[in-house]
């Protein structure tokens, strides 16, 4: 049952933040975070041990030489750690904290305060302030435990951990298939191929489309699928193929072979890249 948080919205000016009551809708509270501000802190006590779902939508930006981005991170520094508040989080991602206990949220991620209850705060994971823009609206629900479970499948597929080697990169989910097994998946988010490219989704797509079939054909770990596609497997021995080449956001997947579902972006040099998909297991027969 969606319960009633009093989520206050604070709204950043030269650095001090004064509270204002944001809408309550149908259970679900709703608030804007500021690329420019640092930490906004929200009047919501989030409680040890309860869970609240996080969702997050928009654009920002850690430069104004850089295209926007979404809450899952991005920027012309993507691949580095020299900015970030929080180095195991992608840069430009949105972030969370009660207490000590930081949390990366990017587009989609459900909490659960394990330390002390506390007031929850947001910011982009970025150092450097000054010169960023933009600003992602944030969704807050909290939810019961069974609500939670229903959200512990998901996964977030990083555009960015595999080096310059066609075998690099490869995320291993917590899904698991057996062979003849058809398992359906909800696609959110948005990467990028480059910090000069447009966000696209898990279609694929990016600067190197442009530049013809057979130059863009060296980027990518499966020659039949777009650039910057999104990619699954059966195992590390199994055989890569295009998540949804339709750019379709519920998905169907039938499994030939038995394993743990493992999944990559289409692009072989991941260094500058940016965002996430979010893969959330919704059936599976």
């Amino acid at each position: 049952m969606k319960r009633a948080l009093g989520v206050a919205l604070c709204c950043a000016v030269l650095g001090t933040y004064s509270g204002v009551q944001a809408a309550e809708e149908g259970g679900l509270y709703e608030c804007e975070v500021q690329a420019r501000a640092g930490w906004q802190t929200f009047d919501l006590t989030a409680r040890r041990g309860k869970s609240y779902l996080v969702t997050a939508m928009g654009e920002w930006t850690t430069a104004p030489s850089t295209h926007k981005f979404g809450p899952d991170g991005g920027g012309a520094t993507a691949g580095f750690g020299f900015f970030k508040v929080n180095t195991r989080f992608a840069l430009g991602c949105l972030m969370a904290a009660v207490g000590d206990e930081d949390f990366e949220i990017g587009s989609f991620k459900v909490i659960t305060p394990e330390d002390n209850s506390g007031s929850l705060k947001f910011r982009m994971n970025d150092s450097a302030t000054d010169d960023n823009e933009g600003s992602v609206h944030v969704t807050i629900e909290e939810l019961s435990p069974e609500e939670a479970r229903n959200y512990e499948g998901a996964f977030r597929v990083r555009p960015n951990l595999g080096k310059d080697d066609p075998n690099s990169g490869w995320q291993r989910s917590n899904l698991t298939v057996r062979q003849g097994e058809s398992i359906t998946l909800k696609l959110r988010g948005k990467w990028t191929t480059s910090f000069a490219t447009t966000p696209f989704g898990p279609e694929g797509g990016g600067m190197t489309e442009s530049f013809g079939e057979e130059a863009a054909r060296d980027f990518r770990l499966v020659k039949d699928a777009k650039v910057g596609a999104l990619l699954g497997r059966v195992g590390y021995s199994g055989r890569p193929f295009a998540v949804s080449p339709d750019a379709k956001r519920t998905v169907t997947i039938r499994a030939n072979e038995s394993g743990p579902l493992l999944f990559n972006i289409n692009d072989t040099l991941q260094l500058d890249n940016g965002g996430a998909i979010i893969v959330i297991p919704v059936t599976k027969k």
